[in-house]
């Protein structure tokens, strides 16, 4: 046994497995062996979104508060993307008025108040009815 505790002789080298941590799977010539993995949990306790390195813009870290807020963290590239795209001010609006309401889904309120204000959704297609033409 080495010290990272791998046999040399069946892991053939025990330096690249001595680099990984030992909260880790190591796949070696396609074999797998469990090491001290940790829990989500524990990896969750240890998660900073504000000291995050992908951070770089001001309007990421906005659209990342707006997820938390809203507690819809899957859907957090929207929001970043609301973010860069959108005035400030409209944002603000429709996060008061679910910040205010009692709603089990939040980002669908959100979303929903977005439509509302006319900010997103389908663009209405300007139709001229003719006489000749009702069908259009």
């Amino acid at each position: 046994m080495t010290r990272c505790g791998l046999s040399t002789r069946s892991w053939r080298s025990a330096s690249p497995s001595c680099r990984l941590s030992r909260h880790s799977i190591l796949v070696y010539y396609g074999y797998a062996r469990l090491v001290n993995m940790k829990s989500i949990q524990d990896i969750l306790k240890g998660f900073n979104p504000v000291e995050d390195k992908y951070i770089s813009r001001e309007y990421q870290q906005y659209g990342i508060e707006l997820a938390e807020k809203l507690d819809d963290w899957k859907h957090r590239g929207l929001y970043i993307k609301f973010a860069k795209t959108l005035p400030r001010a409209v944002l603000e609006r429709a996060y008061s008025f679910v910040a205010d309401a009692n709603a089990a889904n939040k980002g669908a309120l959100f979303m929903w108040k977005l439509r509302e204000m006319g900010v997103i959704g389908k663009k209405k297609r300007n139709v001229v009815r003719e006489s000749g033409n009702e069908h259009l």
